[in-house]
Parts: structure tokens; sequence; C-alpha cells
């Protein structure tokens, strides 16, 4: 958790810095988001959800099949990492649950400006997802948005990745 924190700050202070120029190592043409993934035929899978209501292993699986299913490997020893973060607001007494998530994909990059440095940077992230339900749905409606986010990046990997 620490060291996904860690690497969130930095890639904030990538993205916040206006002098900043990050070329992506895998592809330095980048025309689109997209094209980052281009050619990554295997993933390593994190899943980080803060809230004790959530089973993360079931999520982590559930990801990990729907790629397999869809013909893209998993990897511990893969440059890319596809991550599944969320950030809930829960407690004892509530009924309700607000959360946040996301899927993402950090890789290596050259940091160009003002020197060069090799850091890991988020190099395609899904559209953020928010809602607000009730404690009793939470376990469905995070299934349902890693459902939603990993067609979104099927999608994406899809569309620099065509079947072959």
């Amino acid at each position: 958790m620490r060291v996904l924190f860690t690497v969130l700050l930095l890639i904030g202070f990538l993205e916040g810095g206006q002098k900043s120029k990050v070329i992506s190592d895998v592809t330095p043409q980048a025309k689109s988001a997209n094209d980052c993934v281009k050619g990554i035929r295997d993933f390593n899978v994190y899943v980080d959800i803060n809230s004790s209501l959530a089973d993360t292993t079931s999520l982590h699986t559930k990801l990990e099949l729907k790629l397999r299913q869809n013909g893209i490997g998993i990897s511990s020893d893969a440059s890319a990492l596809l991550t599944y973060t969320c950030v809930a607001l829960d407690g004892e007494r509530r009924t309700t649950i607000a959360y946040t998530c996301k899927l993402a994909v950090l890789q290596a990059v050259d940091r160009v400006y003002p020197t060069k440095l090799r850091v890991v940077a988020e190099t395609w992230t899904s559209t953020p997802f928010a809602a607000t339900v009730g404690v009793d749905k939470f376990k469905e409606s995070m299934e349902s948005s890693l459902d939603d986010l990993s067609n979104e990046f099927l999608n994406a990997w899809y569309s620099v990745n065509p079947k072959e």
C-alpha cells in the first residue's frame, strides 16, 4: 500500500509539473493513451482496496481471469502493472458507502526534463468511477465497476493490439 501511495504521489508530481516531459520506454512516439499499451502481451495485476468490506482476492481473480479469457497473459515478471485501485469512505455505523475506483497501467518511463530519470508512471488510465451504495450492495457494486473498467481497458488494448 505504501509503495502504491508513493507511486501515485510520483505520478501526481510528474503530471503537475508544467516543464516535465515523460516519454514512454515502450512506445516513445505514442499518439494516444491507448498507444502506451501497444505490444504489451503480459501484465502483472494488483488490486488495492482500502475497505474491509471488499474481497480483494476475489476481485483480483476476476480481473486476471477476464484478461486471460481475452488472450492477455498474467506474469509477476511483466514489465507493465495493471492496477485496480479503490478508495472507500466507510465506517462502523454507516449504512451507505461512497467510493471511487479506477484501472490503470503503470510502466517504467524516462522523465526527460530537467535530467533523464527512470521512473514508474501511469501510462494509461480508465475513466474514474464513483458511486454511493448501501453497505449490503457494496461487493456487488465493486464487481460491477471492475467489470465496466476492465471492459474499457480491453477496448483500449484491442484498439492497438488487434486479434490475430
